[in-house]
Parts: C-alpha cells; sequence; structure tokens
C-alpha cells in the first residue's frame, strides 16, 4: 500500500494503517484512526505542522551567531525542520553525510557552492584529499557568514567531530547539528558545542489531535478510504 506507507512515514505523526486478514479474491481494504477536518485548519494546526516556535528558536540562534543541537526521537521532525530553516537562509549549507570526513567536506562545499563567489569553490573536487577540502571550506567560511547545518548525526568519529570543531572557529561559524539525544553516544565531542540549554532544543511530538488532523487531512489528499473517521 504506497499511499499508506507515505501517509505513515509523514513527519512528526504516526498513522495506524489497520489490514484485515482478508481471504483469496477479495479486495484490499484499510481502515484509518483520524477524524474528519474541516476545510480551513486553525491557526493552532498551522503553528504546530509548521513548527513556527522552533523555527522562530532556529532563527534566533543564527541571528546570534550561536551553536544549536536539535535533538528528538526518531521520526519527530528534525530533518524537515532543519531543511525548511535552510531553505530560507541563503548562507546556510546543508549536510546530511557523515559517514566519513571526507564526503562530509564534498557534500558541504556542494552546498556552500550556491552562495560562494565564482571561482571560489573549484569545479572538480571530486578528487582532492579530506585535508585539501577542509582548507577549501575554511577559506570560503572567511568570507561570509555562513551557518552549517548537519542533520542526521549518530556517534561521529573522533576526526569528523574535531573538524567539525574547527570549522566552528572560535565561533565564526554557527554549527546546528539534529541527533537522537544530547548524550556522548549520538553528538560525541560535539557536546562542547551545545552545553548550554540555550544551544539545545528538543523536538517532540506533536499533540494527539494535531495528529490525528494532520493524518485526516494527508487520508483526504492521498485519495484513502477511512471507514472508521468517526470513531
Amino acid at each position: 500500500m504506497p499511499h499508506a506507507h507515505a501517509l505513515s512515514s509523514v513527519i512528526g505523526v504516526t498513522c495506524r494503517v489497520l489490514v484485515p486478514d482478508l481471504k483469496a479474491g477479495h479486495g484490499v481494504s484499510t481502515a484509518m484512526t483520524v477524524s474528519p477536518v474541516q476545510n480551513t485548519p486553525a491557526r493552532e494546526y498551522l503553528d504546530a505542522v509548521e513548527r513556527t516556535d522552533e523555527l522562530g528558536r532556529l532563527r534566533a540562534q543564527a541571528h546570534a551567531r550561536k551553536c544549536l543541537l536539535i535533538f528528538g526521537a526518531e521520526g519527530v521532525g528534525k530533518s524537515r525542520l532543519l531543511r525548511t530553516f535552510c531553505a530560507s537562509e541563503p548562507f546556510a549549507a546543508f549536510v546530511s553525510n557523515t559517514r566519513s570526513p571526507r564526503e562530509f567536506f564534498l557534500e558541504l562545499l556542494e552546498a556552500m557552492r550556491p552562495a560562494a563567489g565564482n571561482g571560489a569553490i573549484p569545479k572538480d573536487i571530486a578528487a582532492q584529499s579530506a585535508r585539501s577540502l577542509k582548507g577549501i571550506a575554511q577559506r570560503v567560511l572567511d568570507t561570509a557568514p555562513y551557518l552549517i547545518a548537519i542533520d542526521q548525526l549518530s556517534g561521529p568519529s573522533r576526526v569528523l567531530a574535531g573538524a567539525i570543531k574547527d570549522l566552528h572557529h572560535y565561533g565564526r561559524t554557527p554549527i546546528f547539528f539534529a541527533a537522537r539525544s544530547p548524550h556522548m553516544e549520538d553528538i560525541g565531542a560535539l557536546q562542547s558545542l551545545c552545553v548550554l540549554k540555550t544551544e539545545r532544543i528538543e523536538i517532540k511530538d506533536w499533540p494527539q489531535t494535531i495528529a490525528l488532523e494532520f493524518a485526516a487531512r494527508q487520508a483526504e489528499s492521498l485519495g484513502l478510504e477511512a471507514t472508521n473517521l468517526e470513531s
């Protein structure tokens, strides 16, 4: 059921889809635990779904040029929030590849390229070493008020964590990073970048009423048939 899968994987909501045990030859039906919704969403619903308060925190932290850890359970909406924030910030470089320092720097430089001046980043960087890539990144970071946004951080190696801290360079470049928790096993040596409570924001699940309304609206937009909307 591709539509049901798409709905259940949308950020911030767990949509339970019940599939009966049907005999061979019978059609497939689904039942979704959602409620009917009005056509025009309330302001409270929009603020929750669009993470208005959380986006405000990110923008305030960016304005102050301070680092920020975005943490929360898997699937709660950290990546979506970080991507939404970066889309509105011309000097925000979004990176999701943290498998190795070299792969990290390759993605970082490509993310920085649109805002960098002509020739600031060589066209062909694929053959460069991690050390060379880091040097290019440091030079470009000196030219503009960049911010680095790192998604899906999970137990970074000591080498990678050290490289990221070097890019921070005594506060020159704020680092926003998303992880499951502020604990050592999730963010490693980057704990030093988010020691203060103001340098951390926890992303939580939507309230149940918001989640159910979101599920109902998504079901309607996907053309799913819900047989128990009143339950």
